[in-house]
């Protein structure tokens, strides 16, 4: 992940570009010293904007980028549709699909900590 740059902040206004494109304005809230030169080095940079209600973490950015590679899930939801697809391919009627995935989840959870150190 590049350089990045995180600061709450109000948009405040926006106009429409005869080129398609758009001017874009914020305001901060009080920001501390460190901020401001961090603001100041990106000054006329290009880059991409991301604007969110929340505050951002490098997981959650992660978690986005992953979502957009798989069509919007994630992969523990990609491993959930994939157990259902097997559970019905199975045509097992003894185990309902949820006792089926807690089964098959602890089967994995298992092997993993087979190759855990003590």
């Amino acid at each position: 992940m590049g350089k990045t740059f995180q600061i709450p902040a109000t948009l405040e206004g926006i106009t429409a570009l005869k080129d398609g494109g758009l001017s874009i304005r914020f305001h901060t809230q009080e920001v501390d010293n460190k901020d401001k030169l961090t603001a100041m080095e990106f000054f006329q940079s290009f880059g991409w904007m991301l604007f969110s209600e929340q505050e951002q973490n490098e997981d959650t950015l992660i978690l986005e980028e992953i979502r957009k590679d798989v069509g919007g899930k994630t992969p523990s939801q990609r491993l959930r549709s994939v157990l259902y697809i097997l559970y019905q391919q199975s045509g097992r009627t003894d185990v309902t699909f949820e006792q089926y995935y807690l089964q098959k989840m602890e089967y994995f959870i298992n092997l993993v900590k087979q190759n855990l150190k003590d």
